[in-house]
């Protein structure tokens, strides 16, 4: 065996046990994200339950997401800040990046599905996670992905960021957040090591892809990013 086979596949072994020794710790983190009712409380996400309809489940599932993500942007400056903060300190100083963006725009997302009665739809929408490179600069990242057109494509959060004053009017969230602004942007090129969907049963499935992984830089800081 060749010393790059070594390698690799030692690089390989390493990922499969980080792997099944961070996921018992991280799943549960995850769990508490997404259905921490303080969000919904601080964001007063339960003023906009709308029921959407449209010409298929990824159509509305998208108007949706694009509401989650209104209420979001609107309560929530897009800025850094000290990443050690708990969720409480974040909503109540209303900043955060793209981690609590997408984190909160996904559980404002699965709190209106459940307020209409829709848990299907939760089959069209995750969390990602990994590197983006953009115009601007690359780094590490978080997102969400849509179900368009038979393939998932990448729901860029911190695209929009809405003023504290944006009056939200759900059944104008098309021209609120055009879909343009926000699904498969030019230029943006994305690398993922992980994603994060809520079944319509309320387990959380996790995917891990290890060669993007080791495309990354230090696939154990994508892990701490998760639980944060």
């Amino acid at each position: 065996m060749g010393m790059f086979s070594k390698l690799f596949l030692s690089a390989a072994f390493s990922l499969f046990v980080l792997n099944r020794a961070v996921t018992p710790m991280l799943t549960p983190r995850i769990d508490e994200t997404l259905f921490n009712p303080k969000i919904q409380e601080c964001m007063n996400t339960e003023k906009y339950i709308h029921n959407f309809s449209g010409k298929d489940n990824s159509e509305t599932s998208l108007k949706y997401l694009k509401l989650a993500h209104a209420i979001t942007t609107k309560h929530m400056d897009i800025r850094n800040y000290s990443r050690w903060v708990s969720d409480e300190l974040r909503l109540n100083s209303r900043r955060g990046n793209c981690t609590e963006i997408s984190r909160y725009s996904y559980s404002n997302f699965l709190y209106l599905l459940d307020e209409v009665g829709k848990p299907e739809l939760k089959d069209y929408v995750r969390l990602a996670l990994g590197d983006v490179s953009e115009e601007k600069g690359s780094g590490k990242h978080m997102w969400l992905e849509v179900y368009q057109n038979n393939k998932w494509e990448p729901y860029e959060s911190i695209n929009v960021d809405l003023d504290s004053s944006q009056i939200i009017k759900p059944e104008s969230i098309d021209s609120l957040i055009p879909t343009e602004r926000v699904v498969s942007l030019k230029n943006w090129k994305y690398t993922k090591t992980n994603d994060f969907q809520v079944s319509k049963t309320g387990e959380v499935d996790r995917n891990t892809y290890y060669l993007s992984g080791l495309k990354t830089e230090g696939l154990l800081f994508e892990y701490i990013l998760s639980k944060l």
